[in-house]
């Protein structure tokens, strides 16, 4: 594998806690099993009412390259997906 990143996958995430500890850890199996290159993944959190940042940040030794993203406060899943495309490092 290259060092450059060949594909970012973006999560944006708003209040998730309940659900983000799973879809990181079926991401993350999912990316084991199949050889897409050098991928970064990027969780982008608005300031969630629950642990969601937190539960995030714990799922990151699954991947190569994981970041969480604050997003800071919620304007909505356009405004985060915009954020992400910024800090994005792959395709």
């Amino acid at each position: 594998m290259s060092s450059a990143v060949d594909l970012t996958i973006v999560v944006p995430a708003y209040n998730e806690a309940r659900r983000i500890v799973v879809s990181l850890e079926t991401l993350s199996d999912y990316l084991h099993a199949h050889d897409l290159g050098t991928v970064e993944v990027l969780v982008v959190v608005a300031r969630s009412e629950d642990d969601t940042a937190e539960l995030a940040r714990g799922q990151g030794g699954g991947f190569g390259m994981f970041r969480v993203v604050d997003a800071g406060e919620p304007k909505g899943k356009g405004r985060d997906l915009r954020l992400a495309m910024q800090q994005a490092r792959g395709h």
